[in-house]
Parts: structure tokens; sequence; C-alpha cells
């Protein structure tokens, strides 16, 4: 078993090594994001609009909006912009994605709400409409672009001097946080790694070869069956991961045992493109491409992987030699046999006849 150990330790050190670079891709490339996210934003009209506000984090009541005055367009995605007051005397520029394309509607359904509900000249806090987001300072482009509709009039007042040159990219409408893509690539991130390192310690405990441990534990003389089967793992032929003579069967590619079994108790296998794709199974397996299934007495399926149909065809032909008792062909008759009485599978009898092939006959089922 040392050396399906080792196999096993070497495909899971590639597999946490891969993981772990896209995990840390990731959580690298959601950062930013996620520490603003997680902070607390300063209420916006609290900043000092002395300092340099490039990067803060804010939140704000929006009372007014004024353009739009500019269109972006990036890849897929749109932003609008507009103006809107911080202050009494102060404004700067709101940028929003497309991506809530009822922005407006729900600012000015947020502003009806407040003109109907003041009724003793108390503003009702839970019609109004805040956003949060970060401050980001212009570029010449966007500047320009920014003080031009400031100079077109359309403002209250058009002196420089109360236009800050940010604009606040808005990640939160109305208390809901648009944070999808940092818990999908962020916290993703953090599932792969973990995966990563659970695959990895799996293999350093030997967990992955469990079925042979079991086998042996469950055996009459545990001792004597660990010297017989480390000569069936170190001498007998393997092909696309199944190993097999005339006393087991085992499974294990990169050296982790899906299954360890005596020969004789093979029941049944058959390739995959010899199925029907609408049955039972379908719900409990992932189905490959060139595998082929094989039933032992427990009525338990496993799936054994082949790189091509020849050698899925190969399998067969090597299991038929080693069980002739075994069924090796399909029939929905006989899954749903076995689905609903294991029993009664296992006592359906057959017989060799017909140009000297082994033909199987279950209760007139010719296989």
């Amino acid at each position: 078993m040392k050396e399906l150990m080792k196999a096993s330790i070497k495909f899971s050190v590639t597999l946490f090594i891969i993981l772990a670079v896209i995990g840390i891709a990731g959580i690298v490339w959601t950062f930013p994001s996620a520490k603003v996210l997680f902070s607390t934003p300063v209420a916006l009209e609290d900043v000092d609009t002395t300092s340099d506000l490039d990067g803060t984090y804010v939140k704000t009541i929006l009372s007014d909006l004024h353009g739009t005055y500019h269109k972006q367009t990036i890849k897929r995605s749109v932003f609008y912009f507009y103006v809107m007051p911080i202050d009494a005397t102060h404004y700067i520029a709101i940028r929003v994605s497309n991506a809530d394309v009822q922005f407006e509607d729900r600012f000015f359904e947020a502003g009806d709400s407040l003109l109907e509900d003041i009724s003793d000249g108390t503003l009702l806090s839970s019609h109004q409409y805040e956003v949060s987001g970060t401050l980001y300072q212009m570029d010449e482009e966007f500047e320009a672009q920014y003080f031009e509709y400031i100079d077109s009039g359309a403002l209250p007042t058009s002196d420089h001097q109360y236009f800050l040159p940010y604009y606040l990219d808005v990640s939160n409408y109305g208390g809901n946080h648009n944070s999808t893509s940092i818990y999908l690539f962020g916290g993703g991130g953090i599932l792969l790694i973990i995966l990563g390192l659970w695959a990895l310690l799996t293999a350093l405990l030997g967990a992955n070869q469990k079925p042979i441990k079991r086998y042996i534990r469950n055996s009459a003389s545990p001792e004597a069956m660990t010297k017989i089967v480390e000569d069936f793992l170190a001498n007998a032929p393997v092909l696309c991961g199944l190993q097999y003579d005339n006393n087991f069967l085992c499974y294990h590619p990169n050296g982790m045992v899906h299954f360890f079994n005596d020969t004789d108790k093979l029941i049944w296998a058959y390739k995959v493109s010899e199925r029907t794709k609408h049955t039972k199974l379908n719900d409990k397996l992932v189905l490959q491409d060139n595998a082929v299934l094989i039933y032992f007495t427990d009525g338990k399926v496993n799936q054994c992987v082949c790189k091509t149909q020849e050698e899925a065809d190969e399998m067969i032909a090597i299991l038929e030699e080693l069980c002739p008792k075994a069924v090796t062909s399909y029939a929905l008759e006989l899954e749903e046999i076995l689905e609903r009485d294991l029993d009664a599978f296992l006592k359906m009898t057959y017989y060799s006849t017909r140009n000297n092939r082994v033909i199987k006959v279950f209760d007139g089922l010719s296989f």
C-alpha cells in the first residue's frame, strides 16, 4: 500500500498547489473591495473637504441629484454620472452602474415617500434613501466633463470652489450591499484552499486507502491477508486504475482507492455507452464517457473511468474472463430488478449455449 499512498500524496500535492493558486488569486483580487465592504463607512457630510478623500469609504442619504451628465462604457458595463450635494455648499459626482437599472426610479420614489410622510415636520428615516461607496479622485478627462456640466448653468451655482473633484462609486443601494463578487471569488478562494488542504491531509493520513484497510481488518487473519494483498498490489496488472487478478479487483486511480473486493463477488459490469440516459442511476452518479460500471454482491455501483472506448472494451473483456458468471452487458430490466430487489437479482440463474459463447439468461432475458 505504500506505493498507492505515495501516488495519492503526489496527486494531492499537485491538486493543492492548483487550488491554492486559484484561491489566492481570488482572495487577492477581491481583497481591496472586501476591506471596504467589511469596514465602517464614514458619513459623507462629516468628511473634511480640504483633505485627500481618495479611497474613503462613505455613506450618505441622497437628497438631490443633477444630471445625468456623462455615460461611461467599460466592456459590457455602463455607468452613469450625476452631481450631488454633500452638505449645504459642496458638491461631488456620483457614479451608478447600469446593474441597478431602477436607480433613478427608486431614488425618486423614495423622495415622493419623504414628501408624502411629512406630517409633523419630522422626516421618517425608514423612507430615506441611503447609498454607500468609495470616493475616487477624478482623472483629467472626468474632471473636464464634470466642470463642463457645471459651467452649463444647470446647477444652482457654477462657482468651481464648491465642486470637489471626486466621484462616489456606489457599491450599496438602499442598505443592500452588492457584494456577490466578493463572496463568490474571495469566499470561493478560501474554500478552494481549505479543500486543497483537506485533500492533502487525507492523503498524508492514508485515508485514501480505507477500502483496502477495511477489507484486511474484516478478514479472518489480518496479518496473513496483509501479505496477500501487498503481493496483489505489487504484481497484479492494472488497466485504467483497475488492478485485477483471479482473487481481487481494486480501482485506485492516482492512488485513491474507490473499492477493493473479491473478484468472484462481481455480479454485473457494463459500459456507460450501452445504457440508456434516462434511468434512476443518473440521479446518483455523474456518469463519465468511456466508463465501465461495476456492481458487486452488495448491490452498490462503482464507476471505472477509461480514457478511450477501446480501453473500456478491454476492461469488459477482462472482467468477463475473470468472472464468467457476471453479466457484462446492459439491460434496463436488470437495472430495475437490482434497484427493486437485490436478493432476486442474486438468485437469478444463467447457462451457456449458442455458438460457443456464454449467454446469460435471467428469467427469459438473454445477454
